[in-house]
């Protein structure tokens, strides 16, 4: 019989919370979570580009994306800037907090490769 979504329960985190595990309906991408911090910190879709490596259409679609799976916007778009939204400020150290645990659990398995940095390039 295959494992279907009812093994979550008995998981030590159901145990956490009396509310429904609310990640399973939004299983976000570490890529577009790391991408909304990047943004979220420069204010700017040309700087965090730059910083992650990738186009600036790239990251205005990752936003997008994230913004879709979440089911909120998360930054307001001025003509000189981006500005987080309510959702996009109780979100930010949530997702600081996610990438540095996930960070934390790769570097438990496996040492670093020398010359890379946490970009893993």
């Amino acid at each position: 019989m295959l494992l279907g979504l009812n093994f979550v329960s008995q998981l030590p985190i159901a145990t956490l919370s009396p509310q429904p595990l609310i990640f399973l309906k939004h299983l976000i991408d570490s890529k577009r979570l790391l991408t909304f911090v990047v943004v979220a910190e420069s204010k700017n879709l040309a700087t965090a580009a730059t910083v992650l490596y990738v186009s600036r259409s790239a990251v205005s679609h990752s936003l997008k994306l994230l913004e879709e799976e979440m089911g909120c916007k998360l930054f307001e778009r001025t003509q000189k800037s981006l500005l987080l939204t309510e959702s996009g400020t109780n979100l930010l150290p949530q997702a600081k907090i996610i990438l540095s645990s996930m960070d934390a659990a790769c570097r438990s398995i496996a040492p670093p490769i020398a010359g890379s940095d946490s970009f893993g390039r």
